[in-house]
C-alpha cells in the first residue's frame, strides 16, 4: 500500500479511537469515541448515504473537534493485480485493493481541510502499517 505523500512537514497530535458503533445501512448511524494524547476526548459521528458493497461506502461526517459542520466522505475500492516485489521483501503477490478516499464539504474552511488532509496522511500510514506489518497503536506508541 503506497502512503499518502504530504506537501510539506505536518503534526497531528496522536488519537485512539476507544469504542465504536456502526448500523451499517443507508441511513444507519456509526460513531468513533476516542482519546488524544493529552486526554482530550473526542467523538466522530455520522450516517451512512451510500452502500455498495464491496466497492463503496458513502457518509456523512461530524467531529465534535472542529465546529458545527458536517462533512462527507466516499470510500472507493477497486481490486487491483498486485506484481513485482513488495518495498519490505518478498510478500504473498496476486490481489489487492485500491483505496480512493475523498473528504468534501470544506467550502470556506480552508484551514479545517488542511488539517483534516494532514489526519488523513497520517490515518492511512497507521492503515498502511497495520496492514502491511500488523503495527498496533501500542506497538507504534512503544517506539
Amino acid at each position: 500500500m503506497k502512503g499518502p505523500t504530504p506537501p510539506g512537514p505536518y503534526q497531528v497530535m496522536p488519537f485512539r479511537v476507544t469504542d465504536a458503533g456502526s448500523d451499517l445501512r443507508v441511513g444507519g448511524k456509526w460513531w468513533n469515541d476516542g482519546v488524544r494524547e493529552d486526554g482530550g476526548r473526542f467523538r466522530l459521528e455520522g450516517e451512512y448515504l451510500e452502500i455498495d458493497p464491496p466497492r463503496l461506502l458513502v457518509h456523512t461526517r461530524f467531529a465534535d473537534f472542529v465546529g458545527n459542520f458536517e462533512t462527507i466522505v466516499r470510500w472507493e475500492l477497486e481490486p487491483r493485480e498486485v506484481h513485482g516485489l513488495h518495498p519490505s521483501g518478498a510478500h504473498r503477490m496476486g490481489t489487492g485493493t485500491l483505496l480512493k478516499l475523498r473528504h468534501s464539504g470544506f467550502a470556506g474552511r480552508l484551514d479545517q481541510a488542511k488539517n483534516h488532509y494532514q489526519g488523513w496522511c497520517v490515518s492511512l500510514v497507521w492503515l498502511r502499517d497495520f496492514l502491511e506489518r500488523n503495527e498496533t497503536v501500542d506497538q507504534r506508541q512503544a517506539q
